[in-house]
C-alpha cells in the first residue's frame, strides 16, 4: 500500500511542474484541429467521389 501512496504522491508534484497551457491556448488549437479534420474529410470525400465516378466508367461503361 505504501508504493501506491508514494506513487500518486509523485505523481502529483510531477503534474505541479507541468505548464499547462491556458484557456486561449487551447481553444485556439483546438480551433485548428477541428478546421483540418473538416478540410480533410471534404478532401477525401471528394476524392473518393471523383474516383467511384472514374471506376464505374472504367468497368462498367457508365456512370452513377
Amino acid at each position: 500500500m505504501g508504493k501506491v501512496k508514494n506513487y500518486l504522491l509523485e505523481t502529483k508534484k510531477e503534474l505541479n511542474k507541468v505548464s499547462w497551457p491556458d484557456k486561449d491556448a487551447v481553444l485556439s488549437s483546438s480551433g485548428v484541429v477541428v478546421v483540418v479534420m473538416v478540410f480533410l474529410a471534404l478532401l477525401f470525400f471528394i476524392e473518393d467521389n471523383i474516383l467511384r465516378y472514374v471506376l464505374m466508367i472504367q468497368l462498367f461503361g457508365f456512370g452513377g
